[in-house]
């Protein structure tokens, strides 16, 4: 059990994580659709270090790889099925931090 000030603090940090990462995502699906290497590779490290925090491995992972891959020029189409993942990895990430959230109220 997490004592008044924890929780206070837990609240916050997972406020603004959802604050925060659909304006991530919507910058990170941005340099997919103008097929920007450099640029993901920087939105894939922005975002790895959100989910890190909240201890997502797979997500943080695939990640990762995509943040290395593209940063060595790797064509931004070669991460299909990379993406296909984190999109399901997003949407189920905010429903537990979500639900994380109304447990702590």
């Amino acid at each position: 059990m997490l004592a008044d000030g924890e929780t206070a603090f837990v609240h916050e940090m997972l406020q603004t994580f959802l604050e925060n990462i659909d304006a991530d995502i919507v910058s990170f699906r941005d340099a997919i659709s103008q097929g920007d290497s450099i640029a993901l590779s920087e939105r894939a490290h922005k975002l790895k270090g959100s989910v890190q925090i909240l201890e997502a491995h797979g997500m943080v992972n695939i990640l990762k790889d995509i943040e290395l891959r593209a940063r060595e020029g790797e064509a931004v189409q070669a991460f299909q099925t990379e993406f296909a993942q984190l999109d399901s990895l997003f949407e189920q990430i905010k429903t537990e931090v979500q639900s994380q959230l109304q447990s702590l109220t």
